[in-house]
């Protein structure tokens, strides 16, 4: 078999990798025209190269598939390690394994990709070393892709969804080519925001190109969508990278999901001595989303308009501080979670020298990140029915881009601002 064949199955592997968590075995026989003997030889040629993920495994009825992700005794989604013994099976007598090493060619090959349409950048040549070599490498490559990882954490600015990833190299190589595959739902709306990111978009996901990343190094970075209907959202992906060996590399991303849906709230009779202590519990999750508008000519309206989309949900009001330069309005509620607990939240809007907020706590952290998109949304829509923002303007995000504190003052366009936290200099719109 020719290795411009084998490069198109492990083409073909990695492309199916990313849709499904499975591949029958038979699938690549009939695309192929190959016989299960053929497969095999072809997957220890790949295996040899280091160009093969996943585990063969017998499911339905003793098909065998090739497993991308599978869990464990915890229901964690893993990314399982093929072995010799599985591609080869019961039958190793079949195989000459020294003649399938020499035949491997030891001239250039192109490292595999999900799309054999993508930039240049991430088409380039490897070597392929000796039979000898490539055991030592590969070995060497299992132990370092075990020290890559992707962090995902789903928050919000604003309106807006954000999700927010750590890239990891803990090995003591550095990686290259290293780019994200994001895979998100038709309703939602990516939004190129942040000009620092070399982001392509297709259709319902995007690559975002990550590059070089040094040993014992990380890189951080916010990717943010505009949701346009509440539902069940799931971000899945997968990362690719080349190893200090010259090994292309495939690693799944684990899924995470959030229901947008906000539950229904039931109007909570409280005082604010038990406000106070339900704020002080440690299991209680607290968040606040701080933003600006161009024009607060009215602080009260504007406060009036922050409380009015608050008691929409059903909140009801416990208490009021209105002073020159401060004005809160806490608001309590219950509802019910997904696992059937019975659960309280508070929610707080107010305006402190001309900064807006919604602050929000609750034993559920994803219940208080939803909470806060959804007040935030409904508020801008509000101001633009109000003719107080252009339908092309957005509320301005507030927090601070590196702890997440809600800035102090709300500074003219164009015009830098120091955190009080972290004293980080930046300039919100």
């Amino acid at each position: 078999m020719s290795t411009d064949q084998d490069i198109e199955i492990a083409s073909y592997i990695v492309r199916y990798m990313m849709t499904h968590e499975r591949l029958s075995l038979d699938i690549l026989k009939d695309k192929f025209n190959m016989d299960d003997l053929q497969i095999r030889k072809c997957l220890i040629r790949l295996y040899f190269r280091g160009q093969i993920y996943g585990q063969i495994q017998q499911i339905n009825g003793g098909k065998l598939f090739l497993i991308f992700l599978q869990q464990d005794d915890n229901q964690n989604l893993n990314a399982p390690t093929l072995t010799l013994d599985q591609i080869i099976d019961w039958n190793i007598n079949e195989f000459d394994l020294d003649s399938i090493k020499s035949s491997i060619k030891t001239n250039d090959t192109k490292i595999l990709t999900s799309n054999d349409t993508e930039t240049e950048s991430f088409h380039q040549d490897m070597f392929v070393s000796t039979p000898e070599e490539i055991e030592i490498s590969r070995s060497k490559e299992t132990s370092q892709k075990d020290f890559i990882s992707v962090e995902m954490r789903i928050g919000i600015s604003t309106y807006k969804l954000c999700i927010r990833i750590h890239v990891k190299n803990a090995s003591q190589d550095s990686i290259t080519n290293s780019r994200l595959k994001f895979n998100f739902g038709h309703f939602l709306k990516y939004e190129d925001i942040n000009p620092k990111h070399n982001v392509k978009l297709e259709e319902s996901f995007i690559w975002v190109d990550i590059g070089k990343i040094n040993a014992a190094q990380g890189k951080i970075f916010e990717i943010f969508f505009n949701q346009t209907q509440q539902k069940q959202i799931k971000f899945d992906g997968l990362m690719q990278y080349k190893s200090i060996d010259g090994f292309a590399r495939v690693l799944r991303l684990y899924p995470i999901e959030i229901d947008t849906i906000l539950p229904k709230f039931t109007a909570q009779e409280s005082s604010i001595k038990y406000i106070k202590s339900f704020m002080k519990k440690k299991e209680i999750i607290k968040r606040i989303q701080g933003f600006g508008i161009p024009y607060v000519e009215d602080p009260d309206n504007a406060q009036l308009y922050l409380e009015k989309i608050t008691e929409k949900y059903g909140f009801l009001q416990i208490s009021k501080i209105d002073k020159e330069n401060t004005k809160m309005s806490f608001y309590f509620a219950k509802t019910e979670v997904k696992s059937g607990e019975n659960c309280e939240i508070l929610v707080v809007p107010q305006i402190k020298r001309n900064v807006l907020a919604f602050y929000c706590c609750s034993p559920y952290e994803h219940l208080v990140v939803n909470v806060l998109r959804q007040l935030s949304y409904d508020f801008q829509s509000l101001l633009r029915e109000k003719n107080l923002l252009e339908k092309d303007q957005n509320l301005i995000n507030l927090n601070c881009i590196k702890c997440g504190n809600v800035l102090d003052i709300f500074p003219p366009e164009n015009e830098f601002v120091a955190c009080r936290f972290c004293q980080l200099l930046q300039k919100p719109w």
